[in-house]
């Protein structure tokens, strides 16, 4: 019995010798391969999809601010007398926006002006400008406020007409016409 003990335990030991030690090849190309994926995935979100969330931010932010500024005008028949810097405060803009000195600036570090405008009648339009937007943001900052804006101007160039949707091709060309651009967001005052 006792050499039957011996023999077994012999074994066992042979078994756990040979046994292998490290990582195998495949366990090394699935590592491999995880980090080629993660590796990726940050490039990716550094080109594409980091600007995109900022576009959609920074869209959030300024039709916030926008609502904001128009609820203060809503005793008013127009946006007459209204100023960047007169608007340049905690009511309508977060703390980050807010420099000083009455100035205003978006996340990239772009000025942002407030500013009536004609569209009918004199200055029944609020015009937010946003400069500085990087093209990679642009088309997605766009897309974001569509639906709560009138007119949406990019570059000098209307991407977005009255009552009309965003043409998709003027916004591309428009948004990749530089390295960053304007643009130029119209809200017409609701009577």
């Amino acid at each position: 019995m006792k050499v039957q003990t011996l023999k077994t335990k012999a074994k066992l030991y042979k078994v756990m010798r040979n046994k292998q030690k490290g990582a195998s090849l495949v366990e090394m190309m699935l590592y491999a391969v995880g980090a080629l994926a993660l590796l990726a995935f940050v490039m990716w979100m550094r080109a594409v999809g980091w600007p995109m969330l900022q576009g959609f931010m920074e869209a959030q932010s300024a039709v916030s601010s926008m609502n904001k500024i128009a609820a203060v005008y809503n005793g008013s028949a127009t946006f007459n007398g209204m100023t960047t810097a007169g608007v340049a405060n905690r009511q309508n803009f977060a703390d980050k926006y807010l420099p000083g000195g009455g100035v205003i600036r978006n996340r990239w570090g772009g000025n942002i002006t407030v500013v009536p405008a004609t569209t009918t009648i004199a200055d029944d339009t609020m015009r937010f400008t946003e400069g500085g937007v990087p093209a990679g943001s642009c088309p997605t900052m766009v897309n974001s406020m569509v639906d709560d804006v009138d007119v949406i101007t990019v570059a000098g160039t209307v991407v977005k007409a009255a009552n009309a949707a965003v043409n998709a091709n003027t916004l591309n060309t428009q948004c990749n016409s530089a390295a960053t651009v304007a643009i130029q967001i119209d809200k017409v005052k609701a009577n």
